[in-house]
């Protein structure tokens, strides 16, 4: 296993082809287009703008009907993306992203990120698939293909009972990856990991939901503290008086997930 470090931030992007940029621009013009178009729809029909149902976030996959008003300016827009133009540009700093990227491809190892740092590791593919089994086969067991079927046909219950069917989209199959946590203690010898599961149900959006507003309710009638992000958790600290009085109790949770056990979350 062996450490990579750039000298740059790893939020830096390098200039895409000419073939990608046309293709995300593209994309993002027809995003904006429809928005506008929905937009004009609802403006033009405000009996349809406020409904009763609630759609939890979900986007409808319906096209919005074209506004004649709309035309001249959104044939303008299409017009201005057939018109760019591309120039070559040398910048040392974009030859050092490009050259880094071509490094990456061109390696036989995998790159992973680590939890809490910038740091990165090179690992071979047999060090990381171990790791990775060994992180999965920790929390969870083999199961059937049915499985996934039988939380499709939950989900699609749930989503024709709420009205939301044509938005919510199946089980995603996505693959786990972890990263590693070398803020830990004796990292080199007995490397921990986390495992990160992408594949998740849509209906987990609607869960949230009511779970957001059952916790709202608590903190309003508790006055509890539930910080919800960094700005909330500045602002508390900086109205704490005589800090020099107080103390702080470091706690550090171990496999958060995997012990929400059905009975956490069996409903009456």
């Amino acid at each position: 296993m062996d450490r990579v470090t750039y000298s740059y931030s790893l939020k830096n992007i390098a200039l895409p082809t000419k073939n990608t940029y046309l293709k995300t621009m593209i994309n993002k013009l027809e995003s904006f287009i429809k928005n506008m178009r929905w937009k004009a729809y609802f403006y033009d029909h405000p009996e349809t703008a406020r409904g009763t149902k609630v759609n939890y976030g979900f986007k409808s996959n319906k096209t919005p009907p074209q506004n004649q008003h709309l035309a001249p300016f959104e044939n303008d827009l299409y017009e201005l993306t057939r018109k760019i133009e591309f120039k070559c540009v040398q910048n040392r700093f974009q030859q050092q992203l490009k050259s880094d990227i071509r490094e990456i491809k061109q390696s036989d190892k995998v790159l992973v990120p680590a939890d809490k740092t910038n740091n990165l590791y090179k690992l071979s593919v047999e060090e990381y698939n171990k790791l990775l089994t060994d992180n999965i086969s920790k929390s969870y067991k083999k199961t059937k293909p049915s499985a996934i079927n039988k939380v499709n046909k939950e989900a699609k219950s749930i989503a024709t009972k709420l009205g939301i069917a044509d938005r919510v989209q199946q089980y995603a199959k996505r693959s786990a990856f972890i990263t590693l946590k070398d803020h830990k203690d004796n990292f080199d010898n007995n490397p921990k990991c986390r495992l990160i599961n992408p594949a998740k149900s849509d209906i987990g959006v609607i869960s949230k939901t009511h779970l957001d507003l059952i916790n709202a309710d608590i903190r309003k009638q508790i006055n509890v503290n539930q910080w919800r992000n960094t700005s909330e958790v500045l602002k508390w600290f900086k109205a704490i008086p005589d800090k020099s009085n107080c103390k702080f109790i470091k706690f550090d949770i171990a496999d958060f997930y995997p012990s929400i056990s059905l009975n956490c979350l069996a409903m009456p």
